[in-house]
């Protein structure tokens, strides 16, 4: 039974991932070179499933209080962004979201002493309105600095379902993740990573030449 209810939650994603939409939302300012975009989608059944999931460098779970699946983040890439989607299942919503990204090297994430990531430091925190299921970041690549190709992204959510509000985590560390070496193709060029700090707080680690826009 937790096999459909998964394999329908996934069918359910890859609607909300093909789907187009008008934004309800934009910030637009562009400041520390990120662009949110938010979306609501009222009724999936009316929208067409398109290929546009599998055009995704990568996609990675989007994990609530640990062990639940609550939808998926996809990355990928423009000749001048670094364009990360969230994206949620029925019955669950987004109300914030917060995002870094950094070279990999020491640092490149605020946390605390221990190991565990300071949340509310992140390169970009954004509220979001109500009801929202889909929010896309365009993330300049001037963040990331011009010698590094490896990169790596945290991206956290505060998400609202059925018991209430949950913290989540892109990146299942059970994803496989598949091969990060630079010889990697599409969907199999990541790694998911742990914080440190004895948190569940997860992180992908990536090569921007395995993404091909």
């Amino acid at each position: 039974m937790k096999v459909k209810l998964q394999l329908l939650s996934l069918l359910c994603l890859s609607i909300l991932f093909g789907c187009s939409s008008e934004p309800i939302g934009d910030n637009s300012l562009n400041e520390n070179y990120f662009r949110v975009t938010e979306y609501r989608m009222h009724d999936n059944s009316d929208l067409i499933q398109s290929k546009q999931l599998i055009e995704y460098c990568y996609s990675v779970n989007l994990m609530a209080g640990q062990n639940i699946f609550v939808g998926a983040l996809g990355v990928t890439k423009s000749e001048t962004d670094l364009i990360v989607t969230y994206a949620t299942i029925p019955g669950w919503t987004i109300e914030e979201t917060h995002i870094n990204v950094g070279d990999c090297n020491e640092g490149w994430a605020p946390t605390t002493r221990s190991g565990n990531p300071k949340i509310g430091k992140f390169d970009h925190n954004e509220p979001h309105s109500e009801e929202i299921n889909r929010v896309v970041y365009h993330i300049s690549l001037e963040a990331i600095p011009e010698v590094s190709d490896l990169y790596c992204l945290a991206a956290h959510a505060v998400v609202i379902g059925p018991n209430g509000e949950e913290t989540a985590w892109a990146g299942d560390i059970n994803d496989g993740g598949g091969s990060m070496g630079r010889a990697a193709k599409n969907n199999f060029g990541y790694t998911v990573l742990e914080f440190g700090g004895g948190s569940w707080a997860t992180y992908i680690a990536s090569y921007l030449s395995t993404c091909i826009y």
